[in-house]
């Protein structure tokens, strides 16, 4: 996986998701180990919902998914990395 990301107390990052095309941000959410694992094993982006306690697919109710083509890890912001993936749109 990517062992240098610092997870939060409770686990969690911040997954920036960028237009592999443009580099235009189109979305961010959390993930924690378990839902960058799946987002690397399927290829497609899952991510810890924090209100509903649970895992999720993008796109798997609206169909709009996002098929991951790069992850990275981002700049620093502050004290914490962001990690990134690109996606196409």
């Amino acid at each position: 996986m990517l062992p240098e990301l610092k997870y939060d107390e409770l686990g969690l990052i911040p997954a920036i998701i960028q237009d592999v095309e443009n580099g235009d941000v189109l979305m961010m959410a959390y993930m924690n180990e378990k839902s960058l694992e799946m987002t690397v094993d399927t290829g497609f982006t899952h991510f810890w919902s924090r209100s509903r306690q649970k895992y999720w697919k993008k796109g798997e109710t609206s169909g709009n998914v996002q098929e991951v083509k790069e992850i990275g890890r981002g700049r620093s912001t502050g004290k914490r990395a962001k990690h990134r993936a690109m996606c196409r749109k």
